[in-house]
């Protein structure tokens, strides 16, 4: 396997051997798709409303970057089913030929790294006087696993996308 979990308990991604198939590695990245949307972006949710809840000092400052949150989930998320559609079934079935939509759609993934990095930048610079606040940790420890899963996740799109 190309992509392998680390361990059952953190389902982090690692590089370990050369791919079997792009099949493999599709289901791979719909493994991370799912973990991604059904438990990490939930749980980001809920402690970003665990510290909105325990401070109203700074309630502008959570208001926005919570924006920011939701605005960078809705788009993974359209960004994911667009993938699962339409772009996975077209690689599944080893075409060669990638439509003009979908190699714009493939360009644009450097956009989620920005909005991710944005966010966490304004947890970390604008969230200081929280720090102590054990929920705000948490919240900092799901968005830097979020992180490291999309990087790797990157990788892996990176190299299936250039074998098309």
């Amino acid at each position: 396997m190309y992509f392998n979990q680390l361990s059952h308990e953190n389902q982090d991604w690692s590089l370990n051997s050369k791919p079997e198939s792009h099949i493999e590695i599709v289901n791979q990245l719909i493994d991370q798709h799912t973990l991604v949307s059904d438990k990490l972006l939930p749980e980001i949710d809920m402690h970003f409303w665990a510290v909105m809840n325990n401070n109203t000092n700074l309630e502008h400052e959570l208001d926005h970057i919570y924006q920011i949150f939701v605005n960078y989930k809705e788009q993974l998320e359209d960004h994911f089913y667009f993938e699962e559609k339409l772009v996975f079934p077209t690689i599944s079935k080893n075409s060669n030929a990638i439509d003009e939509t979908t190699m714009s759609f493939i360009q644009k993934h450097e956009d989620f790294e920005l909005l991710l990095g944005e966010m966490i930048q304004e947890v970390q610079n604008k969230l200081t006087p929280l720090k102590d606040l054990m929920s705000l940790r948490i919240l900092e420890l799901k968005l830097e696993r979020l992180n490291r899963i999309m990087e790797e996740h990157q990788v892996l799109e990176d190299y299936l996308f250039s074998k098309k």
